[in-house]
């Protein structure tokens, strides 16, 4: 998948709405906040979850106490590759924003790709 395709699946499944990439722009309308969207909603850019730690924190955030068993495990998968041993959390911890990504489509089955 590419990082715009990841970024989109990632922003709609965090229900951001009307996600469109256009004119190398990707933009939304995030249902985060209350009330009617406003005309500045239609022009709002959606996180560049591939690629900022923070926001991946944010879209991991939205996932239940199910999904995160999942998240471990698919993290743990794409991180270290299923290693075991007394360093397997370094890599879970330094994981960077693209695996979080990928570990965090593959959670909602939403990941196209080998692997």
């Amino acid at each position: 998948m590419t990082p715009e395709v990841q970024r989109i699946a990632i922003a709609e499944a965090c229900g951001w709405k009307n996600v469109d990439a256009g004119s190398g722009r990707v933009w939304g309308v995030t249902t985060r906040h209350k009330g009617t969207p406003s005309e500045f909603d239609v022009c709002v850019d959606v996180p560049n979850y591939p690629f900022d730690l923070n926001a991946m924190h944010d879209a991991v955030m939205t996932l239940n106490a199910d999904q995160m068993v999942s998240m471990d495990h698919h993290l743990d998968v794409v991180v270290g590759n299923g290693r075991q041993g007394l360093n397997c959390e370094y890599f879970l911890w330094s994981a960077t924003a693209a695996q979080r990504a990928e570990a965090f489509l593959r959670t909602i089955g939403k990941w196209k790709g080998a692997k």
